[in-house]
């Protein structure tokens, strides 16, 4: 791809829902293979919320900037996303929707911009005008 296309040597990885899942879990488990990581609504109710739980989670480590998003979906799914941004021992930028209009089957749509803007920071004049600015809370410790 870098051989292909333009770039400024940096390269991220983004997914919502079962791909969010995956994002998500790159990101605990091989943090060193991306620049930035984005998991919108991620599928975090796969396998028993496994990776909510994963020892991984609570070792200080450095990883790169991570964007996680929870849409108002309840159940199984928010408990592992609530329980992943709590037990992460590194800090990221959980951008909480659950009161919002936001659900599962907009979000990307909707955070998207946020994440993008989280990650590849530009200081336009204009982002507020079109929804790219972002609104989460760090967790840092």
């Amino acid at each position: 791809m870098r051989a292909t296309y333009r770039h400024d040597g940096r390269a991220v990885l983004i997914g919502e829902s079962a791909a969010g899942h995956f994002v998500a879990e790159t990101w605990v488990r091989a943090p060193e293979l991306f620049d930035g990581y984005a998991a919108l609504s991620p599928s975090l109710q796969w396998d028993g919320q496994t990776l909510s739980r994963a020892p991984e989670l609570a070792e200080a480590k450095e990883r790169p900037p991570m964007f996680l998003s929870l849409a108002n979906e309840g159940g199984a799914t928010e408990e592992g996303a609530v329980r992943f941004v709590q037990s992460s021992a590194d800090a990221l930028c959980f951008a909480d929707r659950r009161a919002s209009r936001v659900r599962h089957s907009n979000s990307l749509h909707q955070l998207l911009p946020q994440a993008l803007q989280f990650l590849l920071p530009t200081k336009a004049d204009w982002l507020e005008d079109y929804g790219l600015t972002v609104d989460c809370q760090s967790t840092a410790p």
